[in-house]
Parts: C-alpha cells; sequence; structure tokens
C-alpha cells in the first residue's frame, strides 16, 4: 500500500553549540545509537520521529534529547497514545581528531504508552526502558587508504518499569564491536551475550524473547557479527551504498514451549542491500 506523511522541521539555533528541533526531529541513525538499542533497519522502513529535540555539540561533550510522540490519542479512540523519550550522550575525553581519542556514551530509551483518557482498562499503562553505558576509543592512522579503527565496549540494560508486556522485568547484555575505515570500505565485527535482555527498537537477534513464537524465550542468548559497508559520493547530494551484514547465532536453550529444554545448533542470518542515498538542496530565498 501507499503510506506518505508531511515532513515540517522547524530549527532555532540558540548559539553556536545549542539547537532545539520542532516538528521532525533528527532522527534514526543521527542518535547514534548502538544496534541492540536501534535496529539500522528502521532507517529506512520507520515513520520519521516527530517531537521536540535539544541538540549541543562541543569540543568535549555531544547531548542528543529527544521526545518522539508517537501515536496521540482524542476521547473514544481505541488505541494507546505512545511516545518515546531518548538521551544520547558522548563525553570526549580528548581531540576527536588526536590520533588516538577516547570517548564514553552514555544512552538512554524510554517509550511510555497509556493515556489519562485511554479506554483499553487491562494491562493498559506500559513503560519499558532501555538503556546503554560504554567505553571506546579511536585510532586515527592519518594514512590515506586506511584510515581508523574503532573500538568499543558497552553494558546494556532493561527494565519494564510498567504493564507485562514481556516476560522478564529487568535484564541486561553486553555488546563488544570494532571497526576499520579502509579506503571507501568500512568492516566491522561484533560480539554480543545477553541474559533476559529485550530491546524496544533493536534488533530481534539481540533479545532473549521469540518475537515470532509466542512464549519462547532464550537462555542467555550470543551472536557474533561482521559486517562490510561500501559508500562513495557521486555528486552534491547524492551517494551509492553497498551494504553485507552476516549474524552467527551461536547455541541457546529454549525456554517456555514444548521445546523446553532443547539446545538450538549455531545459525547463521545474513542480508545485503544496496542503496542510491538522494539529498538535493537549492536556495528558494536569500534574506
Amino acid at each position: 500500500g501507499f503510506h506518505a506523511l508531511p515532513w515540517f522541521r522547524a530549527q532555532v539555533a540558540l548559539s553556536d553549540h545549542v539547537n532545539i528541533v520542532l516538528g521532525d526531529l533528527y532522527g534514526a541513525a543521527n542518535h547514534n545509537l548502538i544496534e541492540p538499542l536501534y535496529n539500522p533497519e528502521l532507517n529506512m522502513v520507520a515513520d520519521p520521529e516527530m517531537g521536540l529535540q535539544l541538540l549541543y555539540n562541543s569540543c568535549r561533550f555531544d547531548l542528543d534529547v529527544w521526545v518522539n510522540w508517537e501515536s496521540f490519542i482524542f476521547r473514544e479512540d481505541i488505541h494507546q497514545e505512545a511516545f518515546t523519550v531518548g538521551l544520547s550522550t558522548r563525553f570526549k575525553f580528548n581531540d576527536p581528531g588526536s590520533r588516538f581519542h577516547f570517548y564514553a556514551p552514555l544512552q538512554v530509551l524510554a517509550q511510555h504508552r497509556g493515556g489519562e483518557i485511554d479506554t483499553i482498562l487491562t494491562n493498559s499503562v506500559q513503560t519499558l526502558m532501555n538503556g546503554a553505558v560504554g567505553i571506546g576509543g579511536v585510532w586515527n592512522t592519518g594514512h590515506k587508504i586506511f584510515k581508523s579503527v574503532n573500538v568499543e565496549l558497552d553494558v546494556a540494560g532493561y527494565y519494564q518499569q510498567a504493564g507485562k508486556l514481556w516476560p522478564f522485568d529487568n535484564g541486561y547484555g553486553v555488546y563488544a564491536r570494532a571497526s576499520a575505515d579502509i579506503y571507501d570500505f568500512r568492516v566491522k565485527t561484533s560480539y554480543w551475550r545477553c541474559h533476559q535482555f529485550i530491546s524496544m527498537f533493536g534488533s530481534p537477534f539481540y533479545g532473549a524473547v521469540s518475537t515470532s513464537d509466542e512464549g519462547l524465550t532464550f537462555d542467555d542468548p550470543s551472536c557474533v557479527y561482521f559486517g562490510l559497508e561500501y559508500s562513495r559520493e557521486l555528486a552534491k547530494g547524492f551517494s551509492l551504498g553497498i551494504d553485507l551484514d552476516i549474524y552467527e547465532h551461536l547455541p541457546v536453550v529454549f525456554r517456555g514451549t514444548e521445546q523446553n529444554g532443547y539446545k538450538s545448533f549455531a545459525k547463521t542470518s545474513f542480508s545485503a542491500g544496496i542503496y542510491l542515498r538522494v539529498t538535493p538542496s537549492f536556495l528558494i530565498k536569500k534574506f
């Protein structure tokens, strides 16, 4: 089917470092969330984020705070209002252009479903939270071909503050990743292991709950990821990209269904894509 939404953004620059955004936000990949918290596929399939956003950027600290209002309700509506509050920060311990740069990211997501005039009476209020904190480093080689190496270690958390949507009320995971920029390519790898972790917007590969079989959960699932990106600017506002992703799901024990106690074999999932990004801009009037 056909799906179209109006798009409007108003941005106010309070200073060289502070911006306030109303309407359509700088969302998705612009939040720089780790993959267990945000699935990269949502960059292409999710509706634009709409609401309020505060951006702060300086040589030592980056801040992105936003409210994405996903569903508004009126009286007698049979659906819930829903909004997500997000925080994504990066503390930079030295100049990002240094040969060796170190930083610490902090990320928090909270989604609330309910409403003062919600007509759904059974388990109507739901509040879920995801978060992550980590430490990372970048080696800027200064070489034209082998440009940089990035390594990062994160600890992620999950908390069900209200509602009974998911079988677990809290959980955690450990995420280690590395990447290298070589010419126009980016080579990526990561390792993930979790305990009762559930992600609101991340890939199902990072969760301890099946999204296809009701009641099925996994004991401490883990996976290894390998990826390759190619990106090249063809002209101003036009770029070509190719992406390859491979996930190796390590053996895991099933719980909660007739398969209870079954230990799976290692399985491989992969995806590949090609895209042409067009972002033209032109001056309407100079004031």
